[in-house]
């Protein structure tokens, strides 16, 4: 029975005492120093990893802290480890870094009751480990040129127009830099990809990656009453296109709602425009048809962020591909 049930469980070796296995020969001294101790000196032994050990582990994590209370949920030994203050006061201070436009932490940490925990869940926090876009749908009606173009058969001719779907993208980056790109013909889940790559260190890493988004700055300022207000400027230029007019392009966006979530705010665009001289007042204001910017992690499955993009996107299907579809044509 002893030999069946060595080799239907190999993993019960590693609890037979013998050389070379450290899990074996700890577990028995362990239990030799129990037998020679009473029963109020027992709880003093303790063979497990001590808990700093754990803190060190979880301050390689950043601002990853869904990973750090799953971690806390494995055991009960590590419960406290999702909610010891060191952690979280380190996520803090990386997320809220006075010289980014942020309030002084030690002045706000009394209106979240003292907890470094509750600040860093309740406080409206700009997110800088994805991209932020918003989509938009736009009605193309139907071009004269394209009557009579065909291809296996098919008429690409819509007298009704068409949708069409383009996305206006934002990277914020820790050192006050940012990009924003406006395509049609990419999506956020492949535009996530691609950005993974880009780095304000190498400035032409972004039209290596991502031909015709612009680099930009930003500026950060948060009141008393809670809201966050952010400015970006992006001067626009083209390599395509040297002759276009020199302009800048102003966005201004606020961290709005502020619940408990991985992504506890609401970031929201209030104003878009464009400055070609604001000397003699030359600026065009934009329409926003669609405000609400939606985050999409850069370490998030590729199913989620899959779900994320078809979840906020107004798209129809045809045929199993997501994409722009015809409007039917309506008689009389």
């Amino acid at each position: 029975m002893e030999v069946a049930a060595s080799c239907d469980r190999p993993w019960l070796a590693l609890y037979e005492p013998q050389m070379g296995c450290a899990l074996a020969m700890r577990i028995g001294e362990s239990a030799r120093s129990r037998q020679d101790m009473d029963g109020e000196e027992e709880d003093e032994l303790d063979t497990r990893i001590p808990l700093e050990l754990w803190l060190h582990v979880c301050s390689f994590l950043k601002n990853d802290f869904v990973a750090a209370c799953r971690l806390a949920c494995t055991c009960s030994s590590l419960r406290g480890l999702g909610r010891h203050p060191q952690i979280w006061e380190r996520w803090c201070r990386d997320a809220f870094p006075e010289a980014r436009g942020w309030l002084p932490l030690e002045g706000q940490l009394r209106k979240y009751c003292w907890s470094w925990r509750t600040m860093f869940m309740l406080r409206p926090r700009l997110r800088l480990d994805g991209i932020y876009f918003i989509s938009n749908t736009k009605l193309v009606r139907g071009l004269p040129e394209g009557r009579g173009m065909k291809e296996k058969d098919e008429d690409f001719y819509s007298p009704g127009g068409k949708w069409a779907i383009y996305y206006r993208i934002f990277k914020f980056y820790p050192n006050g830099m940012m990009f924003a790109y406006l395509c049609s013909v990419q999506n956020p889940v492949e535009v996530r990809k691609l950005a993974a790559g880009v780095s304000p260190a190498r400035p032409a890493s972004l039209q290596q990656k991502l031909r015709g988004a612009c680099w930009g700055t930003y500026s950060l300022h948060e009141m008393e009453d809670g809201r966050v207000s952010l400015q970006a400027v992006v001067p626009l230029r083209s390599e395509d296109y040297p002759r276009m007019k020199p302009a800048t392009i102003g966005y201004k966006l606020e961290l709005r709602a502020p619940h408990a979530g991985a992504t506890n705010c609401e970031c929201v665009l209030v104003d878009h425009r464009c400055v070609y001289d604001a000397r003699t007042n030359d600026v065009k204001a934009f329409d926003i048809p669609n405000a609400t910017c939606v985050f999409m992690p850069s370490h998030a499955p590729a199913a989620k962020a899959k779900d994320i993009w078809k979840g906020c996107t107004p798209m129809a299907e045809t045929d199993g591909i997501f994409g722009s579809a015809p409007l039917p044509v309506l008689s009389g």
